[in-house]
C-alpha cells in the first residue's frame, strides 16, 4: 500500500534506538524481484506476516515481530530479499519500521507508539 513513510498522523518513524528519524526505509526501496517465489523457509515468514495482520494485541504483535526478526537474522541473502518484500507490502507500515530496525528497544518503542 502507498503511504507517506515520514508521517503517521503527528508521529514520525522513530528510527533506530535513540537516533530518531533515522529509519532505513530509503535503503530498502529497491527490491529487485518483489514477486519472487517463496521457498520453504520463507513460508514461515509469510505465516508470521499473516498472524501479524490478524493480531489485535500489542504485545502479541511485538512477539511476532521478534519471531520474524529471528528468522530473518538466521536466513541467507535470498530469504532476506523476501524480508524486503514483506517490508513493502506490510499493511501497517509502523510495524514494518519496527521489524526493519531489529534492535529497537521494546520499552522505548511501546512508550512512543504503544
Amino acid at each position: 500500500p502507498c503511504f507517506d513513510h515520514r508521517n503517521f498522523g503527528q508521529k514520525c518513524c522513530p528510527g533506530h534506538g535513540s537516533a530518531h528519524y533515522t529509519c532505513g526505509y530509503q535503503r530498502t526501496r529497491n527490491v529487485s524481484n518483489p514477486d519472487q517465489r517463496y521457498n520453504s523457509d520463507s513460508k514461515d515468514l509469510e505465516a508470521i506476516y499473516n498472524a501479524l495482520l490478524t493480531s489485535k494485541d500489542l504485545i502479541e504483535k511485538l512477539e511476532l515481530c521478534r519471531k520474524f526478526i529471528q528468522k530473518f537474522r538466521s536466513s541467507g541473502p535470498i530469504l532476506q530479499q523476501c524480508f524486503l518484500s514483506f517490508y513493502h507490502r506490510f499493511a501497517r507500515p509502523i510495524w514494518g519500521c519496527w521489524a526493519h530496525h531489529c534492535r529497537q528497544d521494546t520499552n522505548e518503542w511501546i512508550g512512543k507508539w504503544g
